[in-house]
């Protein structure tokens, strides 16, 4: 297995705050204005993303069985909320997303991030690039922002996307995994459901 991690490389820096810091070898910001504002977003996003959603071999989950680890931490309506509509949208495609007890596959935890309300990570990938381990962070800051339930589930279900393989898309793609996201989509599409599929045939 291969241990990687991610570099301290932003692509840019601003004291305004940021809604995910994404992929696991470098950093991509999207702009906040005020969380308890109206979710509109100046993106600071991959150039030219595509509209269809991209396939990451990278973070091609090691096996349709696809396991979270939540943390405790995680202890309100709002995040608990979240964390299962997110997971209701992996269940989607023929990934089984379930809680675990360990790390087996995807550990949800919160962390002080700056600026940052979620990001996500493969941090072990085995010999043929599947990703071993990873870890989705969101914000400490999730259940006290002032940001909508529907914001708060696009996240979560942007970065659990990612867990699943899926790369950034355009952000007038209709899906919470557009970059930006945003509070007007916080579901999958079903072409992301699609595309999932595909890499793991009957």
């Amino acid at each position: 297995m291969n241990r990687t991690g991610p570099s301290s490389i932003r692509c840019e820096s601003s004291s305004t705050p940021v809604i995910e810091q994404l992929d696991h070898d470098h950093t991509r910001t999207t702009r906040l204005g005020s969380l308890s504002a109206a979710i509109a977003l100046v993106a600071a996003c991959p150039p030219n993303a595509p509209y269809n959603p991209p396939w990451n071999s990278n973070w091609k989950p090691d096996g349709t069985d696809h396991n979270y680890l939540i943390s405790s931490a995680f202890n309100n309506s709002l995040e608990n909320n979240s964390i299962n509509h997110g997971m209701d949208q992996v269940n989607r495609s023929v990934l089984n997303a379930s809680t675990s007890a360990t790390w087996i596959d995807v550990r949800v935890i919160q962390a002080a991030l700056t600026g940052s309300a979620g990001d996500y990570r493969c941090v072990e990938n085995h010999s043929n690039g599947t990703c071993h381990l990873s870890t989705i962070r969101i914000d400490t800051d999730i259940g006290t922002a002032g940001a909508t339930e529907a914001y708060w589930k696009a996240v979560v279900c942007h970065e659990m996307g990612h867990s699943s393989g899926i790369g950034e898309r355009a952000s007038n793609a209709p899906s919470c995994i557009a970059c930006p996201a945003t509070s007007a989509y916080k579901s999958f599409d079903s072409n992301e459901v699609t595309v999932i599929n595909s890499h793991f045939p009957s």
